[in-house]
């Protein structure tokens, strides 16, 4: 753990029902990392997995993905309802051209005319964004009869990676993950190559353990002259679109993907300063709504700290001086979606929130109330996404 993600977790909220309620800095920290991560898995075999949604014109709408029952609506809304004076909404005004997915840039099969018959593929794209945050990716599939063919995959940079051609189908659908905000950069060339292989017992055993970059210690095979495989690459990137929205720093496109479900940015609400209650009544809808609750350093910790001796107490071990911060100066939060609150199963990973669950179409009451801690400590707020078009 670095420095950064020990000062992280000394203004970290605790959670709901046990779990911490992460400050946006540590979303975003992992996010990245987690980004980092997908890019690094290779592109075959990965597109079984994917739904096949064409982002850029329709949105889905099941939020199964999750593995989680969504919220009922509020069969009526309670009449104690009240939402806490000094409390700020900031709306996304989304319009339709505003919500932008993926765009394919290259498209390239050995069953394509102009390469039929082909061992190898390979184009060279250019892309604006990064690759290393999952903003252009390239999918890829290769099948084959053959039980010792293999293929190789080069995206941009390194070594590249070999697989077993045994794709179960020969779909390029659009990542099923895309992040919440872009970055632009200039423009530079990106190459994309795909060659069927075979590859020595070796290679083959170190690639199925995956514990080093077997490719460095082996080599990369050569392509093979002639072949029945079908095999083929797609690249996709997502430029940067319009931010819809600004919380605590970080910024929010219309659009993000998570798991193959599509959301679009509707608002987030964010406490008074100093308030122990945040309450946004979610109107009637047809769409489905995802309710994830943020939070950050409030303005009155270093004083608390300072006030509390803390500052002067021992830092090493660091992470025994974090968890004092926290006990005396930090704040447990509790979001409710109509007084109560599910947990998704499974991993629920931290990009919309933490915690983040989903409510069904309808209207619906979301609660935040500190329920430990001075709230002048903490900064809260909840961001709210839909479903939709």
């Amino acid at each position: 753990m670095n420095t950064r993600d020990l000062q992280v977790l000394a203004h970290r909220a605790d959670g709901v029902e046990g779990r911490t309620a992460v400050r946006l800095d540590e979303v975003h920290d992992r996010i990245r990392t987690s980004r980092r991560r997908r890019a690094a898995v290779a592109a075959v075999g990965a597109v079984a997995a994917v739904l096949a949604v064409i982002i850029s014109t329709t949105l889905v709408s099941d939020p199964k993905g999750r593995g989680q029952d969504p919220v009922k609506p509020t069969p009526s809304p309670t009449e104690t309802f009240r939402v806490p004076e000094g409390q700020r909404t900031i709306e996304a005004d989304v319009r339709a051209d505003d919500i932008r997915g993926w765009r394919v840039l290259a498209s390239l099969t050995n069953a394509q005319p102009a390469h039929r018959g082909a061992t190898e593929l390979s184009t060279t794209v250019t892309v604006h964004t990064d690759a290393a945050s999952g903003e252009n990716d390239m999918r890829g599939y290769c099948r084959s009869a053959d039980p010792s063919v293999w293929v190789y995959t080069f995206y941009g940079e390194g070594l590249g990676t070999v697989n077993p051609c045994d794709s179960t189908t020969t779909e390029l659908s659009p990542p099923a993950y895309l992040p919440m905000s872009t970055s632009q950069h200039f423009a530079e060339p990106m190459t994309a190559r795909m060659y069927v292989t075979r590859v020595s017992p070796e290679l083959a055993a170190c690639a199925r353990k995956a514990e080093v970059d077997c490719l460095s210690v082996y080599g990369a095979p050569a392509p093979l002259t002639s072949t029945e495989a079908e095999f083929g690459f797609r690249v996709y990137e997502h430029r940067a679109a319009p931010i819809m929205l600004r919380l605590f720093g970080y910024t929010y496109e219309a659009l993000s993907i998570q798991d193959g479900q599509p959301w679009v940015v509707d608002r987030a609400v964010l406490a008074a300063p100093g308030a122990n209650r945040l309450a946004v009544r979610l109107p009637e809808a047809k769409h489905r709504w995802l309710v994830g609750l943020f939070s950050t350093r409030g303005p009155h910790q270093d004083t608390c700290i300072r006030e509390r001796g803390l500052a002067d107490l021992p830092k090493e071990p660091f992470t025994a001086y974090l968890r004092a911060v926290d006990r005396v100066c930090g704040a447990r939060l509790r979001l409710l979606v109509d007084g109560s609150f599910r947990a998704p199963r499974g991993d629920v990973g931290l990009d919309h929130g933490d915690p983040w669950t989903y409510a069904a179409p309808g209207a619906h009451d979301v609660t935040v109330d500190v329920t430990r801690g001075d709230p002048r400590n903490v900064r809260y707020a909840v961001i709210i996404w839909r479903t939709g078009s």
